[in-house]
């Protein structure tokens, strides 16, 4: 049997980690999935799509400059993590 696959966006990934509304659903959504033993995938443009929502988090005063840098430089290198990401699937 082939695993179901979930596609996660950046508003779920950043609750993960940061303090937010709804984040205790996102980290229950995320144990429900990893017990299932769940496939999780990423649009190919999800890295950038989490710099934007850092970025204007921290433009808007809703985290501290101090911080941007480092969670940018965390966010998975999207060439070394291209088998974490969907791949766009030719037209037929």
């Amino acid at each position: 049997m082939t695993p179901s696959l979930v596609c996660i966006d950046a508003s779920l990934g950043l609750k993960l980690v940061l303090h937010e509304p709804d984040s205790i659903l996102a980290q229950s959504l995320w144990s429900e999935w990893k017990i299932r033993g769940m496939s999780l995938i990423a649009p190919m443009l999800w890295g950038y799509e989490v710099t934007s929502v850092i970025r204007n988090k921290v433009h808007r005063g809703q985290l501290p400059a101090e911080i941007e840098a480092e969670m940018i430089a965390a966010i998975p290198d999207r060439q070394r993590s291209i088998s974490h990401v969907q791949k766009r699937q030719p037209r037929q």
